[in-house]
């Protein structure tokens, strides 16, 4: 399991429904294959399967990108975005 900060984390006690994250899950809304700056974040893609909120918002790109990852939808954003979320 990815270790983040000395932290280890496999699963939530309370999985969120929603999560909001300034990286991105690694192979997810990446426009540059050799930038390795603008690669995602191995450690969210394992936290997603473990958890699988319905939602993961990130930054770290400059442009609007969607994809899903398992049964979470990826919603990258840059600049501003309005997001429709319904839960139900």
């Amino acid at each position: 399991m990815a270790n983040l900060l000395g932290h280890k984390f496999r699963y939530a006690p309370f999985a969120p429904a929603s999560l909001q994250s300034y990286f991105k899950p690694k192979g997810e809304n990446e426009m540059s294959k050799t930038k390795l700056e603008h690669h995602g974040f191995q450690a969210l893609n394992e936290y997603i399967a473990a958890n699988r909120p319905k939602v993961l918002i990130h930054g770290h790109q400059h442009f609007n990108a969607e994809s899903r990852l398992g049964e979470t939808r990826v919603i990258g954003t840059y600049g501003c975005k309005l997001i429709e979320i319904c839960h139900g």
